[in-house]
């Protein structure tokens, strides 16, 4: 735990927080519990918009947008998962928190408090945290860097890292507990049959059994069809010991508030719904993905491009499987990618469910969002995220639902948020803040309660996946502004051309708006004091 001073604001509300904390306590006009929703690497761009051409079904998340406030400008602080997810515990961008990567042996900066440091160092007892599912805070494979070991909170995590929660005895346990889920084979991990694959040769083949226990880590290019029933999804099982642990309070009668924060490996490949999802998107003959069109961007020639938008880390593509040419030889792929978003949502709902049944709903905070986006499908026809900074990979998803602001309820705000809003609204419910040298992100009820003015404009960045290239992107009104270092830069105005298929960089008619976003670029480099070189005037 970290001992060095923190501001005085902080340092003021100190006695407010001790061991036995009452709801009284709490600062006037704020909630005294909060609960955290993340997925991972979600098909979010333009969800719920005119242009939501995925039309994924998602009866929850659609539920609770109804019940919340859906920001349409929500961004990932960098769209590759461990910076990402780093930012949504420090409220501050990769380069300023260290963990720019997925690299392995990539340290976090020390110096740079969580919200876990914050809460704890304020006397919020580590009895009243909870940590569930996928950590992915840097690419740490050995196990320490998760919440449960590095600050004695409660929940479960199998790893530091990415992680494989199929091998953990924990889930073991859950399936035998619950007697299979009435599977007759007595599977002890989720069992798919493989419909498609983009491995290199040796992977599975179509039409095997394949298990996903025997993943390092669960992240590869395959699809199938789950043989066993939902409840073995990493999905299900994350949820049902949030519910258990919502339970526990409810049945306490704890009067101390919660921070929980429930992270899903999903809707991240490999992709492996029960045909309850995929015959959600089915054909009326039966084809998987047989009525998914083709994604607008998908035959994208990368005219006056960037030429990492062309590069995509799945290039070793099996002849046993299907090629990229042609959207309909990614149909059923798609499908099933969109099957395992719905599976999904239907078990993060369950959590919000549980919440509200239990009359935790009326006095806790929700947050429903994800890490970053998914390129699945887009620009000639990704099957994965890289190092460009596309929209489909920057955009996220992020619901606010607050009970004492019950008027705002199924509104939409186009403030500029981002993943590092998400750790300063959660310490926000409790009256703390992070250190005032580190804050960048803002409490999302001071922003729609009028009581800061929203920002000018947002940013993204990258430092490669997979390679290394260094891009930050500039969001203004309706355009986006991508400085690639080394590279050609990006201009687009979303609201004409939403997916990105004409570069505006060099038409004369833009130049003004291209301008003043590079001075608002620049401007984010300095005050962040980004470690790349300043974009040119």
């Amino acid at each position: 735990m970290k001992k060095r001073i923190i501001s005085a604001l902080i340092l003021s509300t100190i006695s407010l927080y001790s061991n036995n904390i009452t709801k009284t306590e709490c600062k006037e006009n704020k909630i005294q519990n909060v609960l955290m929703i993340q997925t991972d690497h979600e098909l979010l761009y333009n969800y719920s918009e005119k242009n939501d051409v995925y039309k994924i079904k998602r009866p929850h998340m659609d539920k609770f947008s109804s019940e919340g406030v859906r920001f349409v400008n929500a961004k990932a602080a960098s769209p590759v998962c461990a910076p990402a997810r780093r930012s949504v515990i420090t409220g501050v961008y990769p380069h300023q928190h260290g963990i720019i990567s997925n690299q392995e042996d990539l340290e976090c900066y020390q110096e740079v408090e969580t919200l876990y440091d914050v809460a704890l160092e304020n006397n919020i007892s580590k009895d009243d945290i909870y940590f569930f599912g996928k950590t992915h805070f840097s690419g740490d494979l050995n196990g320490s860097d998760t919440p449960q070991k590095k600050y004695g909170i409660q929940g479960w995590t199998c790893t530091g890292g990415y992680g494989n929660p199929y091998k953990s005895t924990q889930y073991k346990e859950y399936i035998k507990n619950n007697n299979y889920f009435g599977c007759s084979e007595q599977y002890l991990s989720p069992m798919m049959k493989v419909v498609d694959a983009m491995v290199p040769n040796g992977g599975p083949t179509r039409g095997s059994l394949f298990n996903l226990a025997n993943m390092n880590i669960i992240t590869g290019n395959i699809a199938g069809i789950s043989v066993t029933p939902k409840e073995y999804h990493e999905a299900f099982f994350v949820a049902d010991m949030a519910k258990k642990a919502l339970e526990n309070i409810a049945n306490n009668k704890q009067d101390k508030p919660f921070m929980m924060t429930v992270n899903i490996w999903g809707p991240h490949h490999p992709y492996y719904p029960t045909e309850e999802f995929a015959s959600l998107y089915r054909d009326k003959n039966g084809k998987l993905g047989g009525d998914i069109k083709e994604y607008p961007s998908f035959k994208d020639q990368f005219i006056d491009k960037a030429i990492v938008n062309a590069w995509d880390n799945q290039t070793n593509i099996s002849p046993n499987y299907f090629s990229r040419s042609s959207w309909e030889s990614m149909q059923s792929y798609i499908a099933l990618a969109y099957a395992q978003a719905s599976l999904v949502d239907q078990a993060c709902g369950s959590v919000i469910d549980k919440l509200d049944e239990l009359g935790l709903g009326d006095n806790t905070i929700v947050i429903w969002t994800n890490d970053h986006g998914d390129a699945l499908g887009s620009h000639g026809g990704h099957a994965d995220k890289e190092c460009y900074l596309t929209e489909e990979i920057n955009h996220i998803g992020l619901i606010y639902r607050n009970p004492l602001l019950k008027h705002l309820a199924g509104t939409v705000s186009k403030a500029f948020v981002g993943s590092y809003d998400v750790p300063v609204t959660m310490l926000g419910a409790f009256n703390l803040k992070f250190p005032d040298e580190q804050i960048f992100g803002v409490d999302l009820y001071d922003l729609l309660t009028k009581s800061i003015e929203p920002r000018k404009y947002g940013v993204t960045e990258t430092h490669g996946h997979f390679s290394v290239t260094t891009a930050r992107a500039v969001y203004w009104e309706n355009y986006v502004y991508i400085y690639y270092n080394n590279d050609i830069d990006e201009f687009y105005d979303l609201d004409k051309d939403p997916f990105e298929l004409n570069n505006l960089v060099y038409d004369y008619h833009y130049q003004g708006i291209a301008n003043l976003m590079k001075q608002y670029l620049r401007e984010w480099q300095i005050k962040t004091k980004d470690i790349i070189p300043l974009v040119n005037l």
